[in-house]
């Protein structure tokens, strides 16, 4: 789960305690298995490069999350080693969104703000069962074993079947999946609510200058962009990513809440520059 720190600008991935602690100890720990993943070790170098911290959170209820703004990642240490591993690929799966310009921001619409949450959920898991594979094929089988019989289970037997065709086909197989949990689909509806309620000034200022920017087909399969140069969103097979598959999971309560949160950001826009500023764009991809 991807969250909007001080950031204190070291390049190491460390914990937000004194050297040599045993909360530094264990990220080290955790750091150091996923660098015996390729992919885990290219997110864990582009985490470096782009000043991400990571510190143990034994109060937050989530599990694992990225905070966009400070550049940290929190870790609940009291899951299993084999669980965090994955959970924290997911995260820092996050981070790599965040520096490449494909998280939520002040400048989505209310309907974009949910589909891009939604992209950016299913991408981080598919990579974070990547990962976990790659541990499998290193000789530690146990974090995709965790990822198996993990609340989003479905998504990593996805992967496996996909990926008898190779990681291309797998990883696609593991994005489409996410998708198809009806329920999943819907979870992040309230975060979203809450969220654009809570930022509807700074949404509509920041449009007000700048616009809305799109989120289309195209920006989508941004995603999909993988260390060493392939994407397996553009290289794979499967449904156009502006279909149903990807849009559904509203109800027409649902979508009324959404259009009376973009009615209102609209309003704020147009008392703010009423000459410069005309109807509320059209979303490029409408779920």
């Amino acid at each position: 789960m991807n969250q909007p720190v001080h950031n204190p600008g070291h390049p190491s991935l460390h914990a937000l305690t004194i050297p040599l602690s045993r909360n530094q100890q264990s990220i080290d720990h955790w750091i150091s298995i996923l660098r015996l993943s390729p992919t885990g070790k290219a997110l864990v170098g582009y985490a470096e490069k782009h000043g991400v911290r990571i510190r143990i959170d034994r109060q937050g209820w989530q599990y694992a999350y990225y905070e966009a703004d400070s550049r940290r990642i929190g870790l609940k240490p009291n899951r299993p080693d084999a669980e965090i591993i994955g959970n924290l690929a997911h995260e820092l799966r996050h981070a790599w969104q965040h520096a490449s310009g494909q998280l939520t921001s002040l400048t989505d619409t209310p309907m974009d703000f949910l589909l891009r949450t939604r992209a950016t959920e299913a991408d981080a898991e598919a990579v974070a069962i990547l990962v976990c594979a790659e541990l499998a094929e290193a000789g530690h089988p146990q974090y995709l074993e965790a990822r198996l019989k993990g609340e989003m289970s479905d998504i990593a037997q996805a992967f496996l079947k996909g990926g008898k065709s190779g990681r291309i086909s797998g990883l696609r197989a593991a994005y489409d999946q996410w998708f198809r949990n009806g329920r999943r689909r819907s979870s992040y509806l309230g975060y979203t609510l809450e969220w654009l309620e809570d930022n509807a000034d700074a949404i509509a200022k920041t449009t007000s200058r700048h616009g809305f920017r799109p989120f289309n087909a195209g920006e989508i399969m941004k995603l999909g962009a993988l260390p060493g140069g392939h994407n397996y969103l553009a290289e794979s097979a499967g449904a156009p990513l502006d279909t149903a598959l990807y849009k559904d999971g509203l109800t027409p309560a649902q979508q009324r809440k959404i259009d009376g949160i973009a009615q209102e950001i609209e309003g704020k826009r147009s008392r703010q520059h009423p000459r410069h500023i005309g109807p509320h764009p059209a979303p490029s991809l409408r779920m």
